[in-house]
Order: C-alpha cells, then structure tokens, then sequence
C-alpha cells in the first residue's frame, strides 16, 4: 500500500473538519410555506430565498422581564458576550451581512461576538417557534407586521425606545434626526413602543420609456393618472397588438401604490382598523380596470417583465427599486437603446406617490447584558459607512441621509437609483398591523379578481366590500 504523507493526511483532516464546520451552519428544514405571513417584499428576479436554517427546537422558556436600564451594566460586563443574529438574506446580501459581522466581531472594544445565521424564506417562522426559550436568536430581522406579531404572541421584543434615549448607549438628537422621518416612525406600533430600527427601504416606482413617449408626441412624464392614461393608450394604439401601454403585474406593493396615488389606504378614520369600501379605493380599482377594457394596459405571463418594457410591449411598467438593474440587463440582452427613466407613482392631485417599506431589526428579551450587546451591534450596523456597504449589496435606499455621503460613488454609477432616493419625501407606508401580515395577501387576492378577464367594472363596489368583510375578521382574529 503507498503511504499517504503526513502533511497530505493533516490537510485532509483540515478539509473535512471545515465541511463539517459549515454543514453546521447549513442544516436545512422543512416548515409550513409563509403564504399568510410573506412581508411586504420586491425580490428581484433570479435571486430565490434560501432555506438554510439553524434548526430551532424550544425545549425550554424563558420568562419576559422589564427592559433594565442601560446604564446598570458597565462595559466590563460586557466581555466575552455572544448573540445569535437571524436574518433573512440570501447571496450578495447575505455576503455582505457575514463582512459586516466579521468586522464588528474584529474592531468592537467590548469582545461582543455575534454568530449571524440565515433562514431564508423561514424567518418569520422559524423565529415564531422559539419565541420565549432559550433557543431564541437575540438579534432577529422582520417586517412591521411580522414583528408586531411576535410581541403580539410574545411580549418577547424589547421597546428600543429605553436603548435610544439611554445617556451612554443611545442616540444622539442629531443622529435621530439623521434618519428619513418617515423611516424613523416606521417601526414603531400603535401605543408608541419601538419594534426595531430600519435595516434599509425598497420602494416602487414606474419605469417610462422616454425615447418612445416622445416618439408619441409627448414630451414630458405624466404627472397625473390621466395624463399616464392618454400616454398608455397612445402606445398600445401604436402597437395595435394588445401591447404596448401599462405593464399590470400583481404584486401587491405594486398595486398598493395605485391605491395610495388615488389618496386611498385601508386604514379607519381612527386607525383602529380596517376600511375598504371608500371613493378613492373604488377609483384607484376603477382605473387600473378601465385601461385593461381599454386595451390600454395587459398583464403579462412573466412577473418581472423587464423584456416586454425593453422590447417596448410597454410603455410603463411598475417596479421595486432593487429591479432597477435587472431593468438595465434586459436592454442589454434586448440590444435596445431607448432612453428610460424612473418615475414616482402620479397621484390624483399632481402629488406624487411611492410606496416605501423594509425590515428592521429588532431585539428579543434575553440577559440584562446580551440585551445591551445586541442594541450595540444594531447602532453599530447603522452607522452609516456600514449602511453603504449593504446597500451597494442589495440596491436599496439607506434610512440615514449621511448615508449618502458614503454612497456617492455608487450613486455616480447608478444614476436612477440616484434619482429614485429623490423620491422618499413622497413615500407612504402601509398598514402598521401585525394582521396586515395576512390582510395584504386578501388584498392581494381582491386585486387578482379585479385583473381577471371576467370581471367587470361594476363589481368593483361588491369587491371592495367583501375586501372589507375578509380584512376586518383578519384583524379580529389577529390585531
């Protein structure tokens, strides 16, 4: 038999010792698909959601107590400290996380060690299954809604309001003020108790074919839904086809837009609840279904149709701000030179409209001492050089305007993005429920009805009522 060195054999054992090292971190499992609590999200297309997951398994629980004051532990209390971060991140994004880990881990002066692991499209699940026991991550990443849910089941997430006031921890008036107000009163409920802080914003605009619309004969972008009608209609006239006007997609962001640019919204008059039936409601829905009578607008097969816009089968078509260089790709591959651009949704008014939303980080209970190390690393990430390294991962907007000065060479490269943070100032938000989780998959199923070839325009007001009914037991069951 030929024997095996001896530098070959410990190389080998190196390897195999690393491969089990990362299968640790990779376990994969299998849960419920998240159909009724999907967050708001823009995924652009050829990135899936990962499934890799620390399996949680709540063998024991831990009992909610009051938030301690900051100032009672002292940074010696702090040595050695680890956390275990939950995130939902998946490829460059994922990177980028696991840079920014490595880096606070190696430069922060209190030894705090942070373990991050992704859970993929499981994250809100995942997270539910160990609310309350020793299994719990410290550090975990969700939507407003998903949040709100878990202290509704829990009481588990701190109120960080105790962590951004604190004299030596928190945040300085003018770091607070630093953040897009809008962004800032995002992750908050209700009663004013602080679920997270925002982690980065996507948003939806429409892209527009500025080369074709003057080719029509109009010049300037519409500032009005109307004015967006006339263009639609004149393309899909040219294309006489069925093509050639407004991209109708059904994403729910998308289309919550539509709504919003009509001053409509879901929200009572008290906030309490939910309210569907209403006029701007009724003509948001009236429109998008007159420009398909029309033949003016069409729902494409793909739903991302960056090569319908490209090959112009569309003169607008709705999209997040992450498909922006998807967008790019897609003219490339298309060899097509059309000038195009970004536009805020047109609102009713003139007032332009996007619809803004993002995770946050928040914060379980756990120790006095992992509490405040997890609130360290969470400033820490906000910072805004460290906001710049992940959206120059992810394409998103910052949450902090210093963050830009970190971002102007990105920004010089990528110029519609450049143009769309512009934009924040027009920004709404949706509804800040934690049953909003499943209450946008039942607006999501009324605005698939509403886009179906059958329906008619005169069942938009039944609609809008039983959209109502549905969202109202939603919020009963699930506030």
């Amino acid at each position: 038999m030929k024997k095996i060195p001896a530098r070959q054999c410990i190389w080998s054992s190196l390897i195999v010792l690393l491969l089990l090292l990362l299968t640790s971190c990779s376990q994969s499992q299998q849960s419920p698909s998240p159909v009724d609590t999907a967050p708001p999200t823009s995924t652009p297309p050829h990135a899936p959601q990962p499934t890799r997951t620390q399996a949680p398994t709540a063998t024991s629980t831990i009992e909610p107590s009051p938030t301690p004051s900051a100032t009672q532990i002292t940074a010696t209390n702090l040595q050695g400290i680890t956390i275990t971060f939950w995130h939902p991140w998946s490829k460059n994004k994922e990177y980028a996380t696991l840079a920014l880990v490595n880096k606070f881990n190696a430069s922060n002066e209190y030894g705090i060690m942070v373990t991050a692991f992704s859970q993929g499209s499981k994250t809100y699940q995942n997270v539910s299954s160990v609310l309350g026991s020793k299994d719990a991550p410290q550090v975990v990443v969700g939507y407003n809604n998903q949040i709100q849910s878990w202290d509704n089941q829990s009481g588990q997430v701190l109120d960080l309001n105790a962590y951004i006031n604190d004299p030596e921890w928190g945040l300085s008036p003018e770091i607070q003020g630093d953040f897009y107000p809008i962004i800032w009163e995002q992750d908050t409920n209700g009663a004013g108790k602080r679920l997270g802080m925002p982690v980065y914003r996507s948003g939806t605009v429409i892209f527009y074919n500025q080369t074709w619309a003057q080719e029509l004969g109009f010049n300037t972008p519409p500032t009005t839904p109307n004015e967006l009608h006339e263009q639609a209609c004149a393309a899909a006239e040219a294309n006489n086809d069925s093509t050639g006007g407004l991209l109708i997609t059904t994403d729910i962001s998308t289309n919550m837009s539509w709504v919003m640019a009509f001053g409509g919204g879901f929200l009572n008059k008290s906030e309490t609840g939910y309210q569907a039936v209403t006029p701007e409601n009724e003509a948001a829905f009236t429109f998008l279904r007159t420009l398909l009578d029309e033949g003016c607008a069409w729902v494409p097969d793909a739903y991302y149709p960056n090569q319908e816009f490209a090959t112009r089968r569309g003169l607008f078509y709705p999209s997040s701000i992450a498909g922006l260089p998807y967008q790019e790709s897609a003219f490339t591959d298309a060899n097509r030179f059309d000038q195009w651009t970004a536009l805020p949704f047109p609102g009713v008014d003139g007032a332009p409209v996007i619809n803004l939303y993002g995770p946050a980080y928040s914060i379980l209970q756990s120790t006095p001492e992992q509490q405040l190390a997890s609130w360290i690393f969470v400033k820490w990430l906000l910072q805004p050089e460290n906001q710049a390294a992940f959206i120059k991962a992810s394409g998103y907007f910052p949450v902090s305007v210093s963050a830009l000065d970190a971002l102007e060479e990105y920004a010089a490269n990528n110029p519609r993005w450049s143009q769309a943070i512009e934009f924040i100032p027009y920004a709404q938000i949706e509804p800040a429920f934690g049953s909003w989780g499943v209450g946008r998959w039942a607006f999501g199923d009324a605005m698939e009805e509403l886009l179906s070839p059958d329906f008619s325009s005169s069942q938009i007001s039944a609609l809008l009522a039983n959209l109502e009914a549905r969202l109202t037991e939603i919020h009963t069951e699930q506030p």
